[in-house]
């Protein structure tokens, strides 16, 4: 075996043992019944599949078995589809039915496949070169966009509902699966281009650092993700919240008298109680705290503060920051003890809302005050 092929190999090799040993570790977790951690690890063990069939086709280049293409192995269906179930799981936009159905276009596929690879050598290069096989290529492919569209529109759908509810978001957010998938859809017309420019072992070993990237990072972050409980349901609290059916000037009038009883109930709690140096704070304790319904006290927020939830907390966190910074408590305190005594949970939360607020580092803001 040539050099090139030997190390492309080895990264495939890499990337597949590292898919199959975390996607089975996984599975094995899962004895709990954690579905979340069902599908995750199915989608690291159809991405390790995939390696093994990459290994193959090169090997095949020295040995020519024509069974060593591995058809049944194609899951570039399958897996933007186990991930969109496993997004199900996580997300907090939680369905009454499980969206499983997403599955089966994509294992008749997978069928098709290996009825393909245990056909007869005529019969295979026959149906491959068929006007039908090439339209279910098309199709799977047109199937796998459409599956990584509704995921895109999911995740952020999720992060706003998430941000309505909760003050502390990190490892909620599945903001790395919207990298995740960008960085395929990067990967697809980089390889392109690496295919038509450069040498065939550039591209496929492109392909290989690639795929052992797109492993780790799904890993890892896959592993800190927690699953997150929608907290404005009909039964979060005994009181219905308020439904607009009327679109009368009396009704909208009523509604917003309503909605600024209901912010000036959370604005006092907010400073006789200081709830936001609760770090785990979350929309029910305060729809608690005052009687009302959670989607109102969410609807009140966001319409009279122009913030959603998680912005209206942190705006306090980071006015009760600036204030340690001014009295020198900096001194005592650095600036991660800072932000953990403003509310916040970890330094990056506290960074990013200090920045989003003040447009200035919280280090940079005690700096400027210091030399005035």
């Amino acid at each position: 075996m040539e050099l090139n092929d030997l190390l492309v190999t080895i990264l495939n090799t890499i990337e597949m043992s590292l898919a199959l040993s975390i996607g089975l570790f996984l599975l094995f977790l899962n004895r709990k019944k954690n579905n979340s951690l069902l599908f995750l690890g199915l989608f690291l063990i159809a991405i390790g599949l995939s390696s093994l069939s990459e290994i193959f086709d090169t090997i095949n280049k020295y040995v020519n078995n024509p069974y060593l293409e591995l058809y049944p192995l194609e899951f570039f269906t399958l897996i933007p589809c186990l991930l969109y179930v496993y997004l199900g799981e996580i997300s907090i936009i939680k369905q009454v039915k499980k969206n499983y159905y997403v599955l089966v276009p994509a294992l008749i596929i997978f069928v098709v496949n290996v009825f393909i690879y245990f056909s007869p050598p005529e019969l295979r290069e026959y149906i491959n070169e068929s006007v039908l096989y090439l339209l279910l290529i098309i199709s799977s492919f047109i199937y796998a966009l459409i599956i990584i569209g509704l995921i895109f529109r999911k995740v952020r759908k999720h992060s706003k509902l998430l941000k309505d509810q909760y003050s502390y978001t990190e490892r909620r957010e599945l903001n790395w699966l919207l990298v995740a998938i960008s960085a395929v859809i990067l990967f697809f017309m980089t390889s392109l281009i690496a295919e038509l420019f450069f040498s065939e072992f550039i591209a496929t070993l492109y392909s290989s650092i690639f795929g052992v990237f797109l492993v780790y990072w799904t890993s890892y972050h896959g592993l800190l993700q927690q699953t997150t409980e929608n907290l404005i349901t009909e039964n979060s609290i005994n009181h219905k919240p308020i439904i607009n059916k009327k679109t009368t000037n009396d009704q909208s009038k009523k509604d917003l008298e309503k909605y600024i009883k209901v912010k000036e109930k959370i604005d006092a709690l907010m400073v006789s109680e200081n709830l936001y140096l609760n770090r785990e704070l979350t929309i029910t304790q305060i729809s608690e705290k005052i009687d009302e319904h959670p989607r109102l006290v969410s609807t009140a927020i966001n319409k009279l503060s122009g913030h959603n939830f998680n912005s209206y907390i942190n705006k306090f966190r980071v006015e009760k920051a600036k204030k340690m910074l001014l009295t020198g408590e900096i001194s005592q305190l650095n600036i991660e003890g800072i932000g953990f005594e403003s509310g916040f949970k970890s330094n990056s939360s506290f960074y990013a809302a200090f920045n989003k607020f003040q447009k200035i580092t919280p280090l940079d803001f005690f700096k400027n005050q210091k030399s005035q």
